[in-house]
C-alpha cells in the first residue's frame, strides 16, 4: 500500500513552481495559498470517500481517484508554465556551469544534495521534519485503528478526517497569517509552538474520555499545528537556499516526509501490538520533544 508513495510528486512539483514564480517577499503567502487549496481537497475528500465506500464499495472510490489524478495530469500539461528556464537563469547568476548540470539540466546531482545539507538551516529543518514527521505518521496510522476500536464507521471516520482538513485549511488561511502579522512571530517561534502543542496533545490523548467529542477536541490543535508547521518549514527551506536549488531542497523535504510515511506505520504497528495504542502516543510525544532541539537551532527570522 506504500508503493504509490514513490510516485506522489505533484505537491513537490507545485511547490517548486511556486518558488520559481514568486518573489522572496511573498513566497510564504503563495505557498500558504497552495496549501490552502490542497487543504480544500482534504476537507471534502474524506467524507465523500467514506460515504461512497460505505454504500458502494472501495472499487468505486479508487476509480474516481484515478480519474481525478488523470484530469490533474492533463490540466498540468496544458496550463502549468515550464519553470525549467527559471532554474537555469537563476543558476547562471551564481555559476553558469552549475546551471548547465543543475536542475535545469534535468540531472540528479548528489553533490547538490550534499551541498544543501551543509547549510545549517536546511540540515536542522530536515532533522526536525524527520523527527516530528515520524511521530505524526505513527499517530496518524494508530489513530484510524483507535477510532475503529471506539466504534467509528467508515463514514464517521471520513467526517472526522474532513474536519481535520477544515482545521488545516483554517490554519493556513487565517491562523498562521494572523499570528505572524499580529504578534510578529518568527518562523522559529511558530515551529516551536506547533511542536510543543502536538507533543502535549499526543501525551494527553490516552487520558481523554472515550467519547467522539474528545477525539474532535484532540484533532483540532493537532491539525492546525501540523499543517502550519508544514507550510512554515517549506517556506523556510526555500528562503534559505538559492532559487535554482529550490527543487532539490523541496525534494529533500518531501523525501523526508515519504520516509516517515513508510516507516511510521511499521513502528506504530510494532509498538501497538506489544504495548498497546497508548505506547504509540507516548513515544510519539517524546519524538516531538526531541524535534525541539534542531528547531531551537533554526534562525530567528
Amino acid at each position: 500500500s506504500r508503493v504509490p508513495q514513490l510516485f506522489m510528486h505533484s505537491m513537490h512539483a507545485a511547490q517548486t513552481s511556486i518558488t520559481h514564480l514568486s518573489t522572496e517577499a511573498n513566497r510564504s503567502a503563495e505557498l500558504g495559498r497552495l496549501s490552502l487549496f490542497y487543504g480544500l481537497g482534504l476537507l471534502f475528500a474524506p467524507s465523500l470517500g467514506g460515504y461512497l465506500s460505505e454504500h458502494y464499495g472501495s472499487s468505486l472510490v479508487a476509480s474516481i481517484s484515478a480519474a481525478c489524478s488523470l484530469t490533474c495530469a492533463v490540466l498540468t500539461a496544458l496550463f502549468l508554465a515550464d519553470t525549467r528556464r527559471f532554474a537555469v537563469d537563476s543558476g547562471k547568476k551564481k555559476d553558469d556551469s552549475d546551471a548547465a548540470g543543475g536542475e535545469g539540466g534535468g540531472k540528479l546531482r548528489l553533490g547538490a544534495i550534499v551541498e544543501l545539507l551543509q547549510v545549517r538551516t536546511v540540515r536542522d529543518a530536515l532533522i526536525m521534519k524527520l523527527t516530528v514527521g515520524l511521530a505524526v505518521s505513527m499517530v496518524q496510522t494508530s489513530l484510524l485503528l483507535y477510532l475503529k476500536a471506539e466504534g467509528f464507521s467508515k463514514q464517521d471516520t471520513g467526517v472526522f478526517l474532513s474536519y481535520a482538513g477544515f482545521i488545516a485549511v483554517l490554519s493556513n488561511a487565517l491562523i498562521i497569517p494572523y499570528i505572524t502579522k499580529t504578534f510578529a512571530s518568527s518562523d522559529q517561534g511558530l515551529l516551536l509552538g506547533a511542536i510543543i502543542t502536538i507533543s502535549l496533545c499526543y501525551v494527553t490523548l490516552p487520558f481523554l474520555p472515550a467519547h467522539p467529542a474528545s477525539n474532535y477536541a484532540f484533532i483540532t490543535p493537532v491539525a492546525a499545528s501540523s499543517s502550519g508547521m508544514y507550510t512554515v518549514t517549506t517556506s523556510l527551506l526555500t528562503r534559505s537556499t538559492p532559487k535554482h536549488q529550490a527543487g532539490t531542497v523541496i525534494g529533500l523535504a518531501h523525501g523526508t516526509r515519504t520516509l516517515c510515511s513508510m516507516t511510521g506505520p511499521v513502528l506504530a504497528g510494532l509498538l501497538s501490538s506489544s504495548y498497546g495504542y497508548d505506547a504509540v502516543f507516548f513515544v510519539s510525544s517524546a519524538l516531538c520533544l526531541l524535534g525541539l532541539a534542531p528547531a531551537l537551532l533554526l534562525p530567528i527570522s
